[in-house]
């Protein structure tokens, strides 16, 4: 019985764990796609009209940059926080959608912000159960 409640704590840390790498380090590859190729706001779903565009991508490449390295050291430096952190990080990929639907064309890149949007809501969850099962 000891062993199964020790699996059940390690599922959960081990989603937060892999999950906020592949986050932090997805977040950071592409914040500097956004920073080097002007052609990559195609897979955000929207694009820009003119240069003045390609300012948007710069200060999205920077946010998703910044983002990536905060989620990584909160990951091996503040632990605690990630599950209101988490739920925070969420709203970005959640407007996101909203932005490709009302300005953008909807497809593939559309499914990207959504299943990003769950995956950051489920992360969030196993991150507050491993809280409360430590606890």
């Amino acid at each position: 019985m000891n062993t199964s409640s020790q699996g059940d704590i390690s599922k959960p840390s081990f989603i937060v764990t892999a999950g906020a790498w592949i986050t932090g380090v997805s977040l950071i590859l592409l914040g500097f796609l956004c920073l080097v190729f002007d052609g990559i706001a195609e897979g955000y779903g929207v694009f820009p009209v003119d240069e003045k565009g390609t300012g948007y991508l710069v200060a999205t490449g920077m946010r998703d940059v910044s983002l990536g390295m905060v989620t990584l050291y909160l990951l091996l430096r503040f632990r605690a926080a990630m599950p209101v952190y988490l739920c925070m990080l969420s709203f970005i990929p959640f407007a996101d959608a909203l932005i490709v639907l009302k300005y953008g064309s909807p497809g593939l890149s559309l499914g990207v912000h959504v299943v990003g949007f769950v995956g950051l809501i489920v992360m969030a969850v196993c991150a507050f159960g491993e809280q409360k099962n430590a606890a």
